[in-house]
């Protein structure tokens, strides 16, 4: 990487299940890395999903029939989860929902923002952190 980050690894290739989905997908598995930055990775989830037939993302892999950059076809009866997910949070707890978002989870409506191309990502206009009068916006 630019910053002098060195990382070794390999790619693996296996079955994963998330609930009722499976799928057989592809991820990386880091041996080592001089970066502390690294340290804490754990997971395969993969929300980083851009419109690249080698993107790792796991939410792709689950969402279509085949991943033909990586020689991978699901098996027959496969069946693709929604392109959908869901973050919910409150002062003590959070949550993910994949395939869409369970309406008995919140209290009022759920706020659904428009993807800006084929990847997963939106316009943002503003972070804010905190709430009311010590609220603080970041940009």
């Amino acid at each position: 990487f630019l910053d002098g980050t060195r990382m070794e690894g390999f790619d693996g290739q296996d079955m994963v299940q998330l609930g009722q989905f499976r799928v057989e997908t592809r991820m990386g598995l880091i041996q080592s890395c001089n970066s502390a930055t690294f340290n804490h990775v754990d997971g395969i989830l993969g929300f980083g999903w851009y419109a690249n037939n080698r993107s790792s993302a796991l939410l792709k892999t689950l969402s279509q029939s085949s991943r033909p950059g990586w020689r991978i076809q699901q098996a027959e009866g496969f069946r693709a989860m929604p392109r959908k997910f869901a973050f919910l949070a409150n002062n003590t707890a959070g949550e993910v929902q994949l395939g869409g978002y369970d309406p008995a989870s919140t209290l009022g409506d759920m706020t659904h923002f428009p993807m800006v191309g084929p990847s997963y990502g939106i316009d943002v206009y503003s972070v804010t952190y905190g709430h009311g009068d010590e609220a603080v916006e970041l940009f």
